[in-house]
């Protein structure tokens, strides 16, 4: 009992600052074996099987980046307000404001134009290994 209580505080001791970081801890041994090995770090490997990564891999976390993309907008038919128009006349000396023409709506054509867009797109983290 007091083999499995050493070993069981030992992973606990050396596990710990992989738990603080969001690793994990595997702990593998034998039925017979009193003293168990440790891996600890970030499991990955997919289809290949699990394993560990050592002193020289280190975690790129995970970020937003800015993508930039080029977009076609096509041409459309906007309604403009032209405003009336007014002149100034004087007659006998007296100044007053006559319309000259009402104010009325039009359609402008606006061809279509490249525009470009912004968005934010979430990066995964991953690891990168240098050696």
């Amino acid at each position: 009992m007091r083999r499995y209580t050493i070993a069981a505080l030992t992973v606990a001791l050396i596990s710990a600052p992989a738990w603080a970081h969001g690793a994990s801890v595997s702990v593998t041994a034998p039925y017979n074996f009193y003293v168990p090995n440790i891996a600890v770090g970030e499991p990955h490997g997919g289809h290949h099987g699990h394993h560990q990564h050592g002193k020289h891999c280190k975690y790129v976390p995970g970020r937003y980046e800015t993508v930039y993309q080029r977009v076609w907008v096509p041409g459309y038919y906007r309604t403009d307000y032209v405003p009336p128009v007014y002149k100034h006349k004087t007659v006998h000396g007296v100044t007053f404001t006559v319309m000259v023409s009402n104010g009325y709506h039009t359609k402008v054509w606006v061809p279509g134009h490249y525009t470009t867009k912004t968005y934010r797109v979430w990066r995964d983290g991953f690891w990168t290994c240098s050696r």
